[in-house]
């Protein structure tokens, strides 16, 4: 070793050394063992976008109408559909069946024949509505099944499935206050392997579920602990980067969620059965399992507990896999010695305000994302070929918001973003409503 590299080691060693520091200066900042460590925590944003995605297809609501009793519906079954369910009309101008209303006078087995063998039509004495007593018969042109037609969620009963998607939602606020402090306390890689399993687990059993409100207490569930591990895997990726390469690495995590809602359409393009779907992307996210006992724990969170014995073995693994080298009575000290609570976010007017706003920010951002998304199946044309367009123009914003991030800052990209989606949402306020293109 020459002296000067010794001379380095010695001043290096010979006091505490902050652990971003360490990251600048020793180690590196986004080197082999980073990146590697980043591909595998950043590949959970892949399942994590089936899983709170996939109810825009696996909840997807097909075209339906009353289903007739047996006797009419297994002969000239088109016949009796024209004579005996009202027609209402559409956005478009078109007219089609009525979806939760059929005439009473469908169960007159008798008086429905003769009408047949006379070819009359009804009178306005006959058109007397009722419910669809009998259940409903669903369009498979599009999807085979989904949740919708398994539990016939519609008419009076479709609110359900408006509560399964909030209460997955809600789900995802409780994960956050409840794993957050997990997540400090026992670490990352024991959070993110423990609730890799519950999730797993939990996935399984929905795919068991023979009732909605099963299928929702589960849901719930699953949101709790996905979103457990999103922000360990989070936490833990920008803690192994150096302060540089954290506004990057940070950003570029989407790629991956794009990388999942991609794939995600595919799947469901290819298995139009929401039974086989949710089995492909349980079993998808059941085989990140096997590669989350590798990742190590992060050096960052041993520091601050006081494991510096382990600390220290795994930056000098981190070194070495970048070529790196460390003296072996190296001292790390971290900032977070004083442990926080959700306390403090709102302790001083500073800290309130700074709270309030990015609070505000995430609610407005959330909002909107997931309700234009989780929506598009309701739009004219192909649901496929919507969601596929609606995720697509993720990938240039990533690229811009990357730019504009050093150029600019993220406030005053933030800003323009939240002014720029604010005016394209009061345009479609004026827009037809039947209109096929916006």
């Amino acid at each position: 070793m020459s002296e000067e590299k010794q001379a380095s080691q010695e001043e290096f060693s010979s006091r505490p050394i902050d652990y971003d520091e360490v990251l600048v200066k020793h180690v590196g900042e986004f080197g082999p063992f980073q990146r590697r460590i980043y591909v595998l925590l950043g590949m959970t944003w892949v399942p994590t976008a089936y899983m709170i995605l996939n109810v825009v297809f696996i909840a997807a609501t097909p075209k339906h109408h009353c289903k007739l009793p047996a006797p009419l519906s297994d002969n000239h079954t088109a016949y009796f559909q024209d004579l005996l369910l009202p027609k209402v009309q559409n956005s478009k101008g078109e007219y089609e069946f009525d979806e939760c209303h059929m005439y009473a006078i469908a169960d007159n087995f008798s008086t429905v024949y003769t009408m047949m063998e006379f070819n009359t039509t009804l009178n306005e004495s006959q058109r007397e509505l009722t419910t669809c007593t009998n259940g409903w018969t669903y369009d498979t042109s599009i999807y085979t099944s989904t949740i919708v037609s398994q539990w016939d969620l519609v008419c009076d009963r479709k609110v359900l499935v408006t509560i399964s998607k909030s209460v997955f939602m809600a789900g995802l606020i409780a994960g956050c206050l409840m794993f957050g402090s997990v997540t400090d306390r026992f670490g990352r890689r024991p959070t993110i392997l423990a609730l890799g399993v519950v999730v797993t687990v939990l996935n399984i059993g929905i795919g068991f579920a023979e009732s909605i409100t099963l299928y929702i207490v589960l849901r719930f569930l699953v949101g709790a602990s996905l979103i457990g591990i999103v922000n360990a895997c989070f936490v833990e990726v920008i803690e192994y980067c150096g302060p540089n390469w954290r506004v990057f690495c940070g950003v570029c995590l989407d790629v991956f969620w794009c990388i999942g809602t991609f794939t995600l359409v595919l799947f469901a393009y290819l298995v139009r059965d929401y039974w086989k779907l949710h089995w492909i992307l349980t079993g998808s996210c059941g085989l990140f399992l096997l590669y989350f006992c590798t990742i190590p724990e992060s050096a960052r969170w041993l520091y601050v507990t006081k494991r510096e014995e382990k600390g220290n073995k795994l930056l000098m693994k981190l070194a070495k896999h970048n070529n790196k080298s460390l003296p072996t009575d190296l001292i790390v000290q971290t900032k977070a010695e004083q442990k926080g609570t959700i306390l403090d976010l709102v302790r001083t007017p500073n800290m309130r305000k700074k709270t309030l706003i990015v609070c505000f920010n995430w609610f407005t951002s959330s909002l909107l994302y997931y309700f234009l998304t989780l929506n598009t199946a309701q739009l004219v044309g192909s649901p496929y070929l919507n969601f596929f367009l609606s995720i697509l123009v993720e990938v240039p914003a990533f690229i811009i918001c990357l730019f504009l991030f050093k150029r600019i800052g993220r406030r005053i990209t933030q800003s323009a973003a939240l002014l720029l989606g604010g005016i394209a949402l009061l345009l479609i306020i004026p827009l037809p409503k039947g209109m096929i293109r916006v």
